[in-house]
């Protein structure tokens, strides 16, 4: 393919939230080719390279352990517990506006289609590490503990 787009590197990468929603411009709900709703994203993904790029999401609304599982990473699982706990009293409490912006961690996956061209997915979201900045997040992924050798004196 002459157009091919550059693909990121498979693995940990952070992500930036840059859009989240269940409705479209004119407010109907987003939905599937076989009709189920979605709730669709955009994410600013950095790899473990440095190397930026843009992966769409498509979350079905009867997979909605992947909207906890963003939740988790950007730091807001009670945001989401609460939510589920208190759908009854709190149901659309859970404003997906609140994720826009927000910064996580997931591994990315190269999804190989021959129609369409490969294009980046995300395999998973991975729990917050608590006190880390975006820069350094896939790093901080694997090196959970601090060493000697990185005091300044």
């Amino acid at each position: 393919m002459e157009n091919q787009v550059e693909l990121l590197k498979e693995g940990k990468a952070a992500f930036e939230i840059d859009s989240i929603s269940d409705r479209d411009a004119e407010g109907n709900f987003h939905k599937s080719k076989a009709g189920n709703m979605l709730i669709k994203g955009r994410l600013h993904v950095t790899d473990a390279d440095g190397m930026t790029g843009t992966v769409w999401l498509n979350i079905p609304t009867q997979m909605l352990f992947k909207l906890r599982d963003i939740c988790e990473s950007v730091g807001m699982a009670n945001v989401y517990k609460d939510y589920k706990t208190h759908k009854e009293q709190r149901k659309g409490q859970l404003a997906l506006e609140e994720l826009i912006g927000q910064e996580g961690c997931c591994e990315l996956v190269i999804k190989r289609d021959e129609q369409y061209g490969d294009k980046m997915d995300v395999k998973r979201f991975l729990p917050k590490v608590g006190g880390h900045s975006k820069p350094n997040v896939v790093n901080n992924i694997e090196n959970k503990g601090d060493s000697e050798d990185d005091l300044p004196f």
